[in-house]
Formats: C-alpha cells, structure tokens, sequence
C-alpha cells in the first residue's frame, strides 16, 4: 500500500513535470515569434509593404468614391479628377498610368431592395 502511494505520486510527479515543460516550451516559442514580428516590423521591407498596401486601399477608395459621385451626380464633369505624376514637392502617387488601371475599382451595382408598398399604391388602395 505505502509503495503505490509511493508509486503514484511519483507517477503524478513526472506528469506535473511534463505540463510545465509543455507551458515553458509553449512560452518560449510563443517570445520567439514575438521577437521575430518585432524585428520584421523595423525593416525596411515592412515599411515598403506597408507603403505599397496603403497606396493601392488609397487608390482604390479614390477610384470607388470616384465611380459612386459620377452615378450619384451624372452631369458632373469628373474628367479632371484623376490621380497623376505631380511635376511638384509630393511627386504624386503613382509611376504610369498603366499602374492606375491595374488597381482601378470595378464597383458592382446593388439592388436596393423595396421595403414596403409605395405611398402612392397605398393611397390608391385606400381610395378604391
């Protein structure tokens, strides 16, 4: 009886001992990919990403703001609002124009549904 006792808790022992080695070994490579983001996030190459992810969401939302104000507004001239090389201190924000089409918004029309029947099939019902 005293030698299982002995046996188990030696058993209980060596499985309190795997756990934390699991916890410790699950830590330090958790503070290892931690490491690794914090000195990829300092490089050049992540700025340039960075950059260039901002540079296409802006040229997209340009294009998809531009698309939306000519639907809403379709006797406005918008020939002249475009993004182009700037000759000034901001260089503009793209290298040719190829690389505007690449990126251009295809914005898909959407069907407002109708949430009820219309005034005026209303007030026709009524009248009837």
């Amino acid at each position: 009886m005293l030698g299982e006792a002995a046996v188990k808790a030696v058993k209980d022992k060596v499985e309190l001992i795997k756990v934390i080695a699991k916890e410790e070994k699950a830590k330090a490579v958790a503070e290892a990919n931690l490491k690794g983001i914090e000195e990829y996030k300092t490089l050049m190459e992540f700025e340039d990403e960075v950059a260039e992810g901002s540079l296409v969401a802006y040229i997209y939302g340009f294009n998809a703001c531009k698309a939306c104000l000519n639907r809403m507004l379709s006797n406005l001239d918008l020939s002249r609002l475009n993004l182009k090389n700037n000759d000034d201190e901001s260089r503009g924000y793209l290298s040719d124009e190829d690389e505007l089409d690449q990126v251009e918004a295809k914005p898909t029309p959407v069907e407002i549904p109708t949430i009820g029947p219309i005034v005026e099939d209303t007030i026709a019902d009524i009248a009837e």
